[in-house]
């Protein structure tokens, strides 16, 4: 699978601190990145899904919402 690459702009202390990782572990300071990054994957997995539970239960209470106007509307003759 091909690697898609990014922008990142961080602020210097932390790049320090990065490079420093990097140093004491002989990598780069781009292997130290995504390391950290796959790390966190499974959390961004999770949130992702729980944005994705979010969307829906909006869309359904929407939809519940719209046929409870439209039940009222038949009923009101």
């Amino acid at each position: 699978m091909s690697r898609k690459r990014i922008a990142l702009s961080i602020d210097p202390e932390y790049h320090e601190l990065l490079t420093k990782l990097a140093e004491h572990q002989n990598k780069t300071v781009t292997t130290v990145v995504t390391d950290f990054l796959e790390a966190s994957k499974p959390m961004a997995i999770a949130m992702n899904q729980a944005f994705e539970d979010l969307k829906m239960a909006k869309d359904f209470r929407s939809i519940k919402y719209h046929e409870y106007l439209l039940n009222r509307l038949k009923n009101a003759d």
